[in-house]
């Protein structure tokens, strides 16, 4: 499988990165990245493509040349911020943009699939209030949207969403802690859980804390 991974020098991407150089059923790898990718211990991984893409509004023909094959994308690009212009120009503008672009790759006989990185706090209902950050939680609730809404009006092309809460390192006892009082996720369940989406996709679309945190757990435990 050639997968596209975006957000790659990340926290949630580098364990995706990790994670799918690892497999044995993931033969290539692209990452896209605004900068290269440096003091990554993947660098050389001979698997592993990297593309710097200094404006994700833009796809050059050179870029979806060496796209070309790819049968899914794993999308953790966020916005570092809480103003809602910007999480609205990241989070629906460049996840849109990418998807548009991703569908007109060349594919045989199986759909793309995007599976999106969002959040467990985002609110897709426009008219329900909010008293924290409500503006933000709702621009990431219309990305959402958007962004299933092209799975389902695009033919050979299947969009997941992930909405997961606290996202934490693997191991140590402050971790331990947090998952006995607030809601979270271990980065290492949350990335086997996407790349299953990638790899196999499935028949739900939108995919709860609760529900990565468990599957991904399954999965671990299977030595997947």
């Amino acid at each position: 499988m050639k997968l596209i991974i975006t957000g790659a020098s990340g926290f949630i991407g580098g364990e995706v990165l990790s994670r799918a150089l690892a497999s044995p059923s993931i033969t290539s790898v692209i990452a896209l990245l605004r900068r290269p990718l440096i003091n990554s211990p993947h660098v050389s991984n001979p698997k592993l493509n990297v593309i710097v893409l200094e404006d994700f509004d833009i796809y050059p023909p050179s870029v979806l040349k060496q796209l070309e094959g790819a049968e899914a994308c794993i999308w953790t690009v966020g916005a570092k911020s809480l103003n809602p212009t910007i999480i609205h120009k990241v989070s629906l503008g460049y996840t849109l943009t990418a998807a548009t672009a991703f569908s007109s790759l060349p594919r045989q006989n199986q759909p793309f699939r995007f599976i999106c990185t969002s959040g467990f706090i985002t609110i897709r209902d426009q008219s329900q209030s909010a008293w924290i950050l409500a503006e933000g939680r709702k621009a990431g609730g219309l990305a959402e949207t958007a962004i299933l809404d092209f799975g389902t009006g695009t033919q050979g092309f299947e969009s997941y969403v992930v909405r997961p809460a606290g996202v934490l390192k693997e191991g140590g006892w402050g971790n331990w802690v947090a998952r006995k009082t607030v809601p979270c996720i271990g980065v290492d369940e949350l990335a086997a859980c996407m790349l299953e989406l990638a790899q196999r996709g499935n028949g739900k679309r939108v995919w709860e804390n609760k529900e990565l945190r468990c599957r991904g757990r399954e999965l671990l435990d299977a030595g997947m």
